[in-house]
């Protein structure tokens, strides 16, 4: 797997073995490059747990990753608060790209970025128009969550437009 595929962000291969299960996995995952590090965001789509590859690299930090062709040793961590802040617009920046260049799963990422305001001012407006992108490109759950996305602006309140996404979606 490579990671200069038109129209796709960067991708890596990570490897990860099973907290519980001892399994050894690997996961293909977008990637931000910062310096000698490979940053990935562990958002689930959204969801409030984390992805399990997140909880077996707690347990089981030590690890390889792999760009394009080359594997390299890693040791994985949670970002603290300053790191966090510093990466999260690069991150932000890498799924508007993505979304930009047609991967309507990065729209969907990022509508759930900026909706959380990690990092980065919560943009409820821009967040709707990307769901709703990521929606109508089928991308499973977007229209879920762009319907869901009731942050202060009530968006659920509007019926027919809920029940349109979803039934876009089914």
């Amino acid at each position: 797997i490579g990671h200069h595929i038109p129209g796709v962000p960067p991708m890596c291969l990570i490897d990860h073995v099973g907290a519980k299960s001892g399994t050894e996995r690997t996961s293909p995952l977008l990637y931000i490059e910062d310096g000698d590090n490979v940053v990935i965001v562990a958002s689930k789509g959204g969801y409030e747990k984390s992805p399990a590859w997140f909880y077996n690299l707690k347990a089981n930090p030590d690890t390889t990753v792999q760009i394009g062709n080359q594997v390299r040793p890693v040791r994985a961590h949670v970002a603290d608060d300053a790191e966090r802040e510093r990466l999260w617009p690069k991150a932000v920046e890498v799924y508007q790209r993505a979304c930009d260049g047609g991967y309507t799963l990065a729209c969907r990422n990022l509508g759930l970025m900026l909706r959380d305001g990690r990092g980065v001012t919560a943009d409820l407006a821009r967040a709707e128009l990307l769901l709703d992108k990521a929606c109508q490109g089928g991308v499973p759950f977007a229209c879920t969550n762009a319907g869901d996305l009731d942050a202060g602006r009530a968006i659920k309140g509007d019926t027919a437009r809920y029940r349109a996404m979803i039934a876009h979606y089914k």
